[in-house]
């Protein structure tokens, strides 16, 4: 049984380049544009232009799946889109104590 894989999944459709950077060095993935359309990370590469991202897993060093990894980028880019409306508009964000993924809006 191989230890390492590469999967290759549709995130969410097309996302804005720089939020989706943003999400991916918030997740801690150092991310490089270093190929036209395509960021690449330290667990694989996300496309921009087509909503694909790859990603390299280990059974021995991280027991995320890919479907995992997914989960947790279209959080973090939900996140990324509301700081920028936030600071687009002037809202205040408070994060629920209770829940990590959770904001409370106040408008000014």
């Amino acid at each position: 049984m191989p230890c390492d894989t590469i999967s290759t999944v549709e995130v969410a459709g097309r996302m804005d380049a720089q939020h989706v950077k943003r999400a991916l060095e918030a997740m801690g993935l150092n991310p490089q544009h270093v190929r036209a359309g395509i960021y690449d990370h330290n667990r694989g590469s996300y496309n921009h232009e087509t909503g694909e991202a790859v990603w390299r897993t280990s059974a021995m060093s991280d027991r995320k799946t890919p479907q995992e990894l997914n989960s947790e980028l279209k959080r973090a880019y939900s996140t990324e889109i509301l700081n920028s409306q936030a600071a687009r508009y002037g809202w205040t964000l408070r994060q629920s104590p209770t829940n990590r993924n959770q904001y409370t809006i106040a408008k000014r």
